[in-house]
Protein backbone atom coordinates (compact mmCIF):
# COMPACT_ATOMS: atom_id res chain seq x y z
CA UNK A 1 0.00 0.00 0.00
CA UNK A 2 2.77 2.47 0.92
CA UNK A 3 4.67 1.78 -2.31
CA UNK A 4 1.53 2.26 -4.39
CA UNK A 5 0.71 5.51 -2.54
CA UNK A 6 4.15 6.78 -3.59
CA UNK A 7 3.58 5.68 -7.20
CA UNK A 8 6.01 2.76 -6.98
CA UNK A 9 4.63 -0.30 -8.79
CA UNK A 10 4.21 -3.13 -6.28
CA UNK A 11 2.26 -6.40 -6.18
CA UNK A 12 1.52 -8.85 -3.37
CA UNK A 13 2.86 -12.36 -3.96
CA UNK A 14 1.42 -15.32 -2.08
CA UNK A 15 3.22 -18.59 -1.68
CA UNK A 16 4.73 -21.05 0.74
CA UNK A 17 7.98 -22.42 2.11
CA UNK A 18 9.32 -25.34 0.06
CA UNK A 19 10.50 -26.76 3.40
CA UNK A 20 6.85 -27.18 4.45
CA UNK A 21 4.55 -26.95 1.38
CA UNK A 22 1.45 -28.00 3.33
CA UNK A 23 2.15 -25.55 6.16
CA UNK A 24 0.94 -22.01 6.61
CA UNK A 25 1.21 -19.76 3.58
CA UNK A 26 3.30 -16.63 3.35
CA UNK A 27 3.05 -13.32 1.48
CA UNK A 28 5.68 -10.88 0.23
CA UNK A 29 5.98 -8.27 -2.50
CA UNK A 30 7.52 -7.67 -5.89
CA UNK A 31 8.43 -4.03 -6.34
CA UNK A 32 9.67 -2.04 -9.36
CA UNK A 33 12.70 0.14 -8.51
CA UNK A 34 15.14 1.86 -10.90
CA UNK A 35 13.84 -0.02 -13.94
CA UNK A 36 13.93 -3.51 -12.40
CA UNK A 37 11.63 -5.78 -10.43
CA UNK A 38 12.82 -7.08 -7.05
CA UNK A 39 11.44 -9.22 -4.23
CA UNK A 40 10.95 -7.55 -0.86
CA UNK A 41 9.68 -9.31 2.28
CA UNK A 42 9.20 -6.99 5.22
CA UNK A 43 8.12 -9.77 7.59
CA UNK A 44 11.09 -12.14 7.27
CA UNK A 45 14.01 -9.83 8.11
CA UNK A 46 13.70 -9.37 11.86
CA UNK A 47 16.53 -10.76 13.95
CA UNK A 48 16.62 -10.02 17.67
CA UNK A 49 19.92 -10.46 19.50
CA UNK A 50 19.93 -11.33 23.21
CA UNK A 51 16.36 -10.01 23.57
CA UNK A 52 17.84 -6.50 23.47
CA UNK A 53 17.65 -5.05 19.98
CA UNK A 54 16.78 -5.91 16.42
CA UNK A 55 19.53 -6.15 13.83
CA UNK A 56 19.29 -4.40 10.49
CA UNK A 57 19.25 -7.02 7.75
CA UNK A 58 18.85 -6.87 4.00
CA UNK A 59 18.31 -10.61 3.67
CA UNK A 60 14.90 -10.19 2.02
CA UNK A 61 15.27 -6.63 0.73
CA UNK A 62 15.32 -6.02 -3.04
CA UNK A 63 16.47 -9.53 -3.92
CA UNK A 64 15.96 -11.88 -6.85
CA UNK A 65 13.44 -14.71 -6.95
CA UNK A 66 16.36 -17.14 -7.00
CA UNK A 67 17.63 -15.59 -3.75
CA UNK A 68 14.12 -15.96 -2.28
CA UNK A 69 13.94 -19.64 -3.30
CA UNK A 70 17.39 -20.41 -1.85
CA UNK A 71 16.91 -18.40 1.36
CA UNK A 72 16.70 -20.19 4.70
CA UNK A 73 12.90 -20.30 4.31
CA UNK A 74 12.97 -21.36 0.62
CA UNK A 75 9.91 -19.34 -0.38
CA UNK A 76 8.10 -20.15 -3.63
CA UNK A 77 5.55 -17.75 -5.12
CA UNK A 78 2.32 -18.93 -6.73
CA UNK A 79 1.12 -15.74 -8.42
CA UNK A 80 2.64 -12.93 -10.50
CA UNK A 81 5.01 -15.48 -12.04
CA UNK A 82 5.03 -13.34 -15.20
CA UNK A 83 6.97 -10.64 -13.28
CA UNK A 84 10.58 -11.82 -13.15
CA UNK A 85 12.96 -10.58 -10.46
CA UNK A 86 16.41 -11.55 -11.75
CA UNK A 87 18.92 -9.36 -9.87
CA UNK A 88 19.85 -8.38 -6.34
CA UNK A 89 20.10 -4.71 -5.39
CA UNK A 90 23.21 -3.54 -3.52
CA UNK A 91 21.76 -1.79 -0.44
CA UNK A 92 25.25 -0.66 0.58
CA UNK A 93 25.95 1.28 -2.64
CA UNK A 94 24.82 4.53 -0.98
CA UNK A 95 25.73 3.44 2.54
CA UNK A 96 25.39 5.82 5.45
CA UNK A 97 25.93 4.71 8.99
CA UNK A 98 24.71 6.67 11.97
CA UNK A 99 26.37 4.53 14.64
CA UNK A 100 23.14 3.01 15.93
CA UNK A 101 22.74 -0.18 13.91
CA UNK A 102 24.40 -3.55 13.84
CA UNK A 103 24.52 -5.04 10.36
CA UNK A 104 23.80 -8.74 9.95
CA UNK A 105 26.14 -9.93 7.21
CA UNK A 106 25.16 -13.13 5.41
CA UNK A 107 28.01 -13.45 2.89
CA UNK A 108 31.53 -12.31 2.10
CA UNK A 109 30.13 -10.30 -0.82
CA UNK A 110 27.91 -8.37 1.60
CA UNK A 111 30.82 -7.83 4.03
CA UNK A 112 32.94 -6.56 1.12
CA UNK A 113 30.19 -4.05 0.19
CA UNK A 114 29.87 -2.80 3.77
CA UNK A 115 33.64 -2.44 4.19
CA UNK A 116 33.92 -0.55 0.88
CA UNK A 117 31.14 1.88 1.74
CA UNK A 118 32.36 2.24 5.31
CA UNK A 119 35.90 2.96 4.12
CA UNK A 120 34.65 5.68 1.78
CA UNK A 121 32.89 7.61 4.55
CA UNK A 122 34.59 10.92 5.22
CA UNK A 123 34.37 11.22 8.99
CA UNK A 124 37.66 11.25 10.90
CA UNK A 125 36.76 8.57 13.40
CA UNK A 126 34.12 5.96 12.73
CA UNK A 127 32.96 2.50 13.62
CA UNK A 128 30.49 -0.07 12.29
CA UNK A 129 29.06 -3.10 14.08
CA UNK A 130 28.72 -6.44 12.32
CA UNK A 131 27.09 -9.75 13.17
CA UNK A 132 28.54 -12.49 10.95
CA UNK A 133 25.82 -14.85 9.74
CA UNK A 134 27.81 -17.07 7.40
CA UNK A 135 30.56 -19.66 7.73
CA UNK A 136 34.15 -18.69 7.04
CA UNK A 137 37.59 -20.04 7.87
CA UNK A 138 39.75 -18.13 10.35
CA UNK A 139 38.99 -15.21 12.61
CA UNK A 140 36.54 -12.35 12.14
CA UNK A 141 39.43 -9.87 11.92
CA UNK A 142 41.03 -11.94 9.13
CA UNK A 143 37.70 -12.01 7.28
CA UNK A 144 37.44 -8.21 7.54
CA UNK A 145 41.06 -7.87 6.35
CA UNK A 146 40.20 -10.04 3.34
CA UNK A 147 37.26 -7.71 2.58
CA UNK A 148 39.54 -4.66 2.72
CA UNK A 149 42.08 -6.38 0.47
CA UNK A 150 39.37 -7.48 -2.00
CA UNK A 151 38.39 -3.81 -2.29
CA UNK A 152 42.06 -2.85 -2.79
CA UNK A 153 41.88 -0.73 0.37
CA UNK A 154 44.34 -0.36 3.21
CA UNK A 155 43.31 -2.72 6.00
CA UNK A 156 44.49 -0.56 8.87
CA UNK A 157 41.66 -0.82 11.36
CA UNK A 158 41.20 -1.79 14.95
CA UNK A 159 38.32 -3.79 16.30
CA UNK A 160 36.52 -4.94 19.38
CA UNK A 161 34.36 -7.98 20.02
CA UNK A 162 31.43 -8.11 22.40
CA UNK A 163 29.80 -11.53 22.20
CA UNK A 164 28.66 -12.02 18.62
CA UNK A 165 29.08 -8.35 17.70
CA UNK A 166 32.29 -7.39 15.88
CA UNK A 167 33.00 -3.65 15.72
CA UNK A 168 35.36 -2.27 13.06
CA UNK A 169 37.02 0.99 14.15
CA UNK A 170 38.88 3.30 11.79
CA UNK A 171 40.77 6.45 12.63
CA UNK A 172 41.88 8.70 9.78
Amino acid sequence: VLANIEGIPCVQVTGYSALNPSGAGHAWNKIFVDGKWYVIDATSDGTVLNNEFELLSYEYFLISEEEMRTSKNQYVGENYTNIECTTNYDPYANFTYDGTHTYKVKSFIELKSIVKAFGEMSSKSKSVQILFDYDFIGSKSNEVSKAYNANLMSSSFSYSENGDIFTIIENK
